[in-house]
């Protein structure tokens, strides 16, 4: 898993100029650098989570994804408050990915 999101976040850092050229707008490039690094974290996930989930115990599986998700609520909701640009959700995603990794290991 760790090796095919590497290799899916290398592809989209890759082309990253390239699709902000084809598509006409600069921004668009750091947007893809940043959703690559996004990919590139969800390898690190725990392999654990599957485990759960394997074992029916949806319980805890639960647990994780409310937390998570709330983790990215309030990261994104904080960064807009803060920044007012559309890099709130972006980076209140990538944030939320980072806070999330402990989780799933505990």
């Amino acid at each position: 898993n760790l090796l095919r999101c590497l290799l899916l976040a290398l592809a989209v850092a890759g082309t990253a100029s390239w699709q902000a050229a084809l598509l006409g707008d600069a921004r668009i490039g750091p947007v893809l650098l940043a959703v690559a690094a996004g990919v590139a974290l969800d390898g690190l996930v725990s392999i654990g989570l599957v485990r759960l989930q394997r074992e029916f115990r949806f319980d805890r599986f639960a647990t994780y994804q409310v937390a998570t998700r709330l983790l990215n609520f309030g990261a994104t909701l904080a960064l807009a408050v803060l920044w007012q640009s559309y890099w709130a959700i972006i980076l209140g995603t990538l944030a939320a990915k980072l806070l999330a990794l402990p989780l799933g290991y505990a």
